[in-house]
């Protein structure tokens, strides 16, 4: 599933954001891999790849593709 994530910290090509809905400090992370350009308030399409209990962990995806 590919979903849109708000860039909170990068660090080299990984950087560490939420999902919409989620609210800093509260809710779990999404990992986002693959980074290049990107910047912290950046929204971009994150495609999730593994999941755990509270955070998730993703690739830059090419394109918004919600199912």
């Amino acid at each position: 599933r590919t979903v849109p994530v708000i860039i909170d910290a990068v660090d080299g090509n990984t950087a560490t954001g939420r999902t919409k809905g989620d609210a800093p400090e509260i809710d779990g992370i999404v990992t986002v891999r693959g980074i290049t350009k990107e910047r912290p308030g950046d929204i971009i399409p994150v495609n999730i790849v593994k999941t755990s209990e509270y955070d998730l962990q993703g690739d830059v995806a090419q394109e918004l593709v919600e199912v």
